[in-house]
């Protein structure tokens, strides 16, 4: 699968450029399947090196049997120079998105014969769409994620802060198998789950509180998202209200979505529905994005996409409305687009829960 993707972005640079030097932490891990804290990536026509320093050498040798590792201290008396005169390159494309404008002046003046070549947004259209191995391993995080909210649910009382909910759905989901957090995770309580990524404190809960929570889990370097609205003790006609909305803007935004349909159309599913329900302006922010090895990727739900959603990618689904100095609600899955509707990756319930209510 990583040798795929690398013939993947020859495709795609193939016309535009010789080679393509990728510098950034995401690109490397994306294409290598090792994360480092250094390192570049070229990739030529018909050749791949990763040079690396004496601290990833080594382990890049043993673990990245696709690409050829270069020493980048020159310690085998090759250097970049060398094998871009070596693979004839002349323009060299190079990730302007994440090249700081010193790097790029660097860049430019350690290589002053070639010409600069801007990938724009090319590495993320080809990490938009998840492979088989992509999409076992965010199933793998979203089950960890589904399973650390069931264990949680009594857990959650009145009395009980927002940082402490936090800390046991973290150890839950580390319990159950996450190598970490994908995200800070959020817990808010009461008025404050108004703020769409408001911070957790000691405000504990009460009882007629919603409680809003957003996390994922990681696997493998691949995340998952998700969140869940709860009520705690009771809930109020508006609370209830509220509630449906979102539930059941999200329920036609998954019945009906598909890949081949833009960003903005898939939005417009809940977002319509939320404004036909009388609370146009409360749903600040986008349907969905993107998530992979990154929490925030493209394509996404939004407004504003007005390209269309590939088959594999994996998107949220996350409409919710927000009444400030009141309460929000969000309810929130994760979907792999497919031709003829999606796979939904979250198993966890979602009908309102009124926690210790008899």
């Amino acid at each position: 699968m990583l040798e795929a993707r690398i013939g993947r972005l020859r495709e795609a640079f193939a016309g535009k450029c010789d080679a393509v030097l990728l510098t950034s932490d995401i690109a490397r891990l994306y294409f290598s399947g090792l994360s480092t804290s250094a390192g570049r990536i070229l990739v030529t026509g018909t050749n791949a090196y990763y040079f690396a320093d004496f601290r990833y050498y080594e382990l890049v040798k043993k673990k990245v049997p696709h690409i050829l590792a270069v020493s980048d201290k020159n310690e085998l008396g090759v250097t970049l120079a060398d094998i871009l005169e070596l693979e004839k390159v002349k323009a060299l494309g190079f990730e302007d998105r994440r090249v700081t404008v010193a790097e790029f002046e660097r860049m430019k003046s350690a290589y002053p014969g070639l010409s600069f070549v801007p990938l724009g947004d090319t590495v993320e259209r080809l990490r938009g769409v998840k492979d088989g191995g992509e999409q076992t391993a965010m199933m793998a995080a979203q089950r960890i994620a589904d399973e650390a909210f069931v264990h949680l649910l009594p857990f959650i009382r009145p009395g009980r802060t927002e940082l402490e909910i936090r800390d046991e759905l973290e150890r839950l989901m580390k319990q159950y198998g996450s190598d970490g957090p994908a995200f800070p995770t959020i817990v808010l309580s009461g008025a404050k789950t108004s703020m769409p990524h408001g911070q957790p404190d000691t405000k504990k809960v009460e009882e007629g509180d919603f409680v809003l929570m957003d996390f994922g889990a990681t696997k493998d370097h691949y995340l998952s998202d998700m969140t869940r609205t709860v009520a705690v003790g009771s809930a109020t006609e508006e609370m209830r209200a509220v509630y449906a909305s979102v539930l059941g803007a999200q329920r036609h935004a998954l019945e009906n979505l598909k890949a081949g349909m833009t960003g903005a159309e898939i939005d417009a599913l809940a977002r319509d529905r939320i404004n036909a329900d009388g609370y146009e302006g409360t749903f600040g922010h986008a349907l969905g994005h993107s998530v992979g090895l990154e929490i925030h990727e493209s394509p996404n739900f939004s407004p504003a996409c007005k390209e269309e959603i590939p088959v594999g990618a994996v998107v949220t689904v996350e409409p919710g409305i927000y009444l400030e100095g009141k309460f929000g609600v969000r309810i929130e899955d994760i979907v792999i687009c497919e031709d003829g509707g999606c796979n939904n990756l979250t198993a966890s319930p979602k009908e309102l829960m009124i926690l210790g209510k008899e």
